[in-house]
């Protein structure tokens, strides 16, 4: 799709689960507005966009996700959003493999990011998210 493939706005009852969302325009998932989903089991690839966005205050669970091939960062987390990720696996994407900035906060813990071509997980600004027991390997720029 032109604005992505599957677009989370102001809700907090939603499960993504064991689906393959690949070849939009924008971002694969978009989880935008408060929203509060649970995003478990997905492949996310060969976006042209982002593969995951979470931002304007979001949160929600995001699990066993595989995030590959983004032509933009694999996850972005911004705008004072605030989820956990949990066990992911963010590779092969053409920009940061995450990238936290605007005031986003959440846990990332147990995840791997590997062979992004710019750094594996980069935090911007006010950004300031805990992260723990993570791999992170093979950056572009820095890991």
């Amino acid at each position: 799709g032109a604005l992505g493939g599957i677009i989370i706005r102001g809700t907090t009852s939603v499960t993504v689960r064991g689906n393959t969302i690949c070849h939009n325009d924008g971002a694969n998932i978009a989880v935008l507005d408060n929203s509060n989903p649970t995003v478990d089991g997905n492949v996310l690839t060969n976006g042209a966009g982002r593969g995951l966005v979470i931002m304007d205050k979001a949160t929600g669970l995001y699990r066993f996700n595989m995030i590959r091939n983004s032509e933009l960062a694999g996850v972005y987390v911004g705008r004072q959003s605030s989820p956990e990720l949990i066990a992911n696996c963010v590779c092969d994407g053409k920009a940061a493999g995450i990238l936290f900035e605007d005031e986003a906060q959440g846990r990332f813990t147990y995840n791997i990011v590997c062979a992004n071509q710019n750094e594996g997980v980069a935090v911007h600004g006010k950004a300031h998210p805990t992260m723990e027991c993570n791999v992170v390997l093979q950056g572009g720029h820095g890991g």
